[in-house]
């Protein structure tokens, strides 16, 4: 399932910046609305908050700390990873796959193979949160 298709394009991934007052919550409640499951980088608190909020739906926390394969690796529909200092090497892999993978995070993200760029500037597809959940 990759239901942000038309923000990403032909890309692989979608960059959705936050900005200062962005509810980061009410953007991950939204994606588990249109059929997102699987969440990198959310803590078990925020997934059972999740959780409570999609109802019957299933949200699966990937976590790749853990002592099993994160599905980041295999599973082919989109993942959400929320960034909070640095892109993992899992959504990197992921984007050069070409799989869908959906990035929240900070504007001013610095790229991680160029940190003299913000990430945001040298991505194909980037929406402003805000926006994207006025059209959600």
């Amino acid at each position: 399932m990759d239901p942000l298709r038309r923000w990403r394009g032909t890309s692989s991934a979608l960059f959705i910046t936050l900005s200062a007052g962005d509810d980061p919550f009410a953007l991950l409640r939204r994606l588990a609305g249109v059929g997102v499951e699987v969440f990198h980088g959310i803590t078990p608190q925020v997934g059972l908050r999740l959780q409570t909020a999609a109802g019957s739906r299933p949200i699966i926390i990937d976590d790749d700390g853990l002592d099993v394969w994160p599905l980041a690796w295999y599973h082919e529909d989109s993942i959400v990873f929320v960034l909070s200092d640095g892109i993992p090497d899992l959504a990197v892999q992921r984007i050069e796959l070409g799989l869908p993978t959906y990035l929240i995070g900070s504007q001013d993200l610095e790229d991680p193979t160029r940190p003299e760029w913000m990430f945001a500037q040298l991505q194909d597809a980037v929406v402003d949160a805000g926006a994207l959940l006025k059209e959600l």
